[in-house]
């Protein structure tokens, strides 16, 4: 579980509907930031919320 799942574990159910805006670089030196910034998007697009 990363820092940011932790932090955001009360937005991504119960009553609240939350937007996650994934932001990335085209530099190549930011390679490895970018990739693990698309796998945190890809894996947080499966969360199915419900909001009551």
């Amino acid at each position: 579980e990363s820092k940011l799942t932790r932090l955001l574990r009360d937005s991504l159910g119960g009553k609240t509907k939350t937007c996650i805006i994934a932001t990335i670089s085209p530099s190549i030196h930011c390679l490895e930031e970018t990739l693990s910034t698309l796998d945190y998007a890809h894996r947080a697009k499966n969360i199915k919320n419900r909001p009551e």
